[in-house]
């Protein structure tokens, strides 16, 4: 998956579920309260249930922003997350304006 200078948003990306999705990740590589063996992305390097923030908001904000002026062909942004109290639910999905006006 190519960021092309982004670090935090990527995408837009096929989605079965949701069409084209633009990506935003809120967690560093691999933190995961899991270590499951049949995990597409290898080991987890970061293995934790602790709730912390993990990325700075604002530079997520900005990348977001900036990424959004390009005006990307999208159906909704997912925000991938990872919560210690419900750890099968990864992410959040929210419908892109598909005006972009």
């Amino acid at each position: 998956m190519q960021r092309k200078g982004y670090k935090y948003v990527f995408g837009p990306v096929p989605s079965r579920r949701l069409g084209r999705s633009l990506g935003v990740d809120l967690v560093r590589f691999k933190t995961c309260p899991y270590d499951c063996v049949y995990c597409q992305l290898g080991p987890t390097s970061t293995k934790t249930a602790k709730r912390d923030a993990y990325v700075p908001t604002e530079e997520v904000l900005a990348e977001l922003a900036a990424k959004l002026a390009d005006k990307p062909a999208c159906d909704y942004i997912t925000l991938r997350l990872r919560r210690a109290d419900a750890p099968s639910r990864s992410r959040a999905d929210y419908r892109c304006d598909q005006g972009h006006d």
